[in-house]
């Protein structure tokens, strides 16, 4: 089965996926560790209803810019993998799945 979603705001996910992102990219140590302070400030002006969707997908997504496809998957399949998938929540799973 395969998944494709970003969820913010545990529509379906008992998880930031945004923010478990960058933690996963620091953890591997591809992103630096600032990158969570500007993860937070994203979050909140989302909450507000302010969020420059190009500037947070072009923060989301530098750290694999320059990444061949493979590279760039990888890495998606193992963050969904380790930390995604496993706050799936269970009525969520089954409506995905159908």
């Amino acid at each position: 089965m395969r998944y494709r979603f970003w969820d913010m705001d545990h529509t379906i996910i008992d998880n930031d996926c945004d923010v478990s992102w960058k933690r996963f990219l620091v953890g591997r140590g591809i992103a630096r560790e600032d990158a969570l302070r500007t993860a937070e400030r994203f979050w909140e002006a989302y909450a507000r209803d302010e969020l420059d969707e190009t500037e947070f997908l072009a923060f989301q997504l530098a750290e694999i810019a320059e990444l061949t496809e493979p590279e760039a998957r990888e890495l998606a399949v193992e963050h969904f993998v380790r930390l995604v998938a496993p706050t799936l929540y269970p009525q969520a799973r089954r409506m995905l799945e159908t």
